[in-house]
């Protein structure tokens, strides 16, 4: 899940886990958009794939998590950080819908 980096044409590319394509650096982000990592409005820097309209703000685009972590809340068994839930999208906790990884 490691985030490689790649410089190339002035522009910055990521491959990031979450999507299949390249996602390129932005600067100063103008469309309006909810990051699909964690829903909230993308503005400023950000990553993005426009072929697919797919957009994370800077700072999920450069989430570096552990595979695996152990969490106060799930003391049993270990969490794991997946693109997209293989689950229904309702938090355990709160119940609250979600989308993104």
């Amino acid at each position: 899940m490691s985030l490689y980096l790649r410089v190339a044409k002035k522009e910055m590319e990521i491959q990031h886990f979450s999507h299949h394509h390249p996602l390129v650096f932005i600067q100063d982000h103008s469309v309006a958009a909810l990051c699909l990592g964690c829903e909230k409005p993308v503005e400023g820097w950000s990553y993005g794939c426009s072929q697919c309209e797919f957009y994370l703000r800077k700072g999920c685009a450069e989430l570096e998590l552990a595979p695996q972590i152990q969490h106060p809340f799930h003391p049993k068994h270990p969490l794991t950080l997946l693109p997209k839930s293989p689950y229904p999208s309702v938090c355990d906790l709160c119940g609250k819908e979600f989308e993104g990884f």
